[in-house]
């Protein structure tokens, strides 16, 4: 069961965090509620992985999906502490180039004074 969590956010982004499986079950329960809090206008998304045991290529398409979709206005999806196993299979899927990854607080800072300009349209 994966659960979803809106913690308290900045002027500037929201915050949650995800525990549990982002399997086929985890992201059909959590994708509709995942896109809303993310998509706040002007404001970036941080998501707390620490608590993640297990993603699927469905969890990964669902971040990718809203990387994507944050990334054409200028903002950032930015994976928090996500556990060795969970980011072992970010590298091997070669997606550490597409995914912001934080192990702690100064490279989130560190990622969002780097955001990526809006695309135009």
């Amino acid at each position: 069961m994966l659960k979803l969590q809106k913690n308290e956010g900045t002027d500037s982004s929201v915050r949650l965090a995800l525990s549990g499986c982002l399997d086929l079950a985890g992201v059909m329960q959590v994708e509709a509620d995942f896109v809303e809090a993310t998509s706040a206008p002007g404001k970036h998304a941080i998501v707390d992985f620490s608590q993640v045991t297990f993603i699927s290529s469905l969890g990964i398409a669902m971040l990718i999906r809203r990387n994507n979709s944050l990334r054409s206005s200028g903002m950032r999806l930015i994976l928090l502490r996500p556990n060795r196993d969970i980011e072992s299979v970010f590298v091997k899927a070669g997606l550490t180039r597409m995914l912001a990854i934080a192990h702690d607080e100064s490279a989130v800072t560190q990622i969002l004074a780097t955001a990526p300009p809006a695309e135009s349209a």
